[in-house]
């Protein structure tokens, strides 16, 4: 079992400081484990101490015998084809090119499914279930679609659900309604939005939490954030991927719908009712719209 499986493998045991001393190793496998005990420490911003106990917690008799256990994995590995090949540049070929992308995107994709600790992501997901009044999803010009699809989901299965978006003086309208029960989702990839970052900033310092899903380079919205999920976003485009993040905002979605109580139940009933009241989806026939107006409306 590798050094990383380990990592991964055993994250719901590990106390929050050793959580911060993993993702800097995962950030930056296996170059950040290459470095000192406080080197490492000083990046995770714990004491030295705790990286020992990490070790000793995976099974080493210190931070020594673990780095020569990674020094060893990482030797097998740079004697290896598939290393070699993982290691070079992909050149955007003339033939082929959808496949030649989809195969760097499903790349990217099993690097943030080994990457992201199952500890963060759930973390992540009772922060969104559990937040008690509203949930502000605000990402950047891409990105804030991103938020938007979040949003989306929200607004259908709990009320509160706030799309942040818009010129500065619409998001500073936003952040003077923020409390401290209030949660913010925000989506920052590179290159970082100073707009973003200073909503979060406000939106921390009025008392709210902060979800933030970013790159591995980390948004500066990780220095105050109450969960961070990281995801890679190199591909064969000169163009960032947003398809691991994406997939991230769709796991949340899954596991609030799956704690979904009887009155956010009850909410989609009184929601598909309207749309057939309405006849706003083309699932359903045109002869029976105006028949589900005679239907029973669900009770609130």
């Amino acid at each position: 079992m590798t050094l990383k499986s380990k990592l991964i493998d055993s994250a719901s045991d590990f106390t929050p400081a050793e959580r911060k001393v993993i993702r800097v190793l995962l950030a930056n496998y296996p170059v950040a484990g290459l470095a000192t005990a406080s080197r490492l420490a000083q990046q995770a911003e714990v004491s030295d101490p705790t990286v020992i106990r990490l070790a000793t917690k995976l099974g080493f008799s210190g931070f020594i015998e673990m780095q020569q256990a990674l020094l060893a994995e990482l030797e097998a590995h740079m004697n290896s084809a598939l290393t070699m090949l993982e290691s070079r540049k992909p050149v955007m070929p003339a033939e082929g090119l959808y496949q030649s992308y989809a195969e760097a995107t499903i790349a990217a994709l099993k690097t943030s499914q080994s990457d992201l600790l199952p500890a963060d992501f759930n973390e992540a997901a009772d922060l969104l279930i559990k937040a008690k009044k509203r949930v502000f999803c605000i990402g950047g010009r891409f990105t804030g679609f991103l938020a938007g699809i979040l949003h989306r989901h929200l607004v259908q299965m709990r009320p509160g659900a706030v799309w942040a978006n818009g010129s500065p003086a619409d998001l500073a309208e936003y952040v003077a309604d923020i409390g401290k029960q209030d949660v913010v989702v925000a989506f920052d990839l590179r290159r970082y939005q100073q707009d973003v970052v200073h909503f979060a900033e406000q939106a921390h310092k009025r008392g709210a939490r902060i979800l933030l899903l970013t790159d591995r380079w980390k948004s500066p919205i990780a220095a105050f954030a109450t969960v961070t999920l990281t995801g890679p976003v190199d591909t064969i485009s000169p163009f960032d991927t947003m398809v691991p993040t994406m997939v991230q905002l769709e796991a949340l979605v899954a596991a609030f719908a799956a704690k979904l109580d009887k009155e956010g139940r009850g909410r989609l009933e009184e929601i598909e009712y309207y749309r057939r009241l309405n006849g706003v989806v083309l699932d359903t026939p045109s002869e029976t719209t105006s028949s589900a107006s005679r239907k029973a409306k669900p009770k609130s």
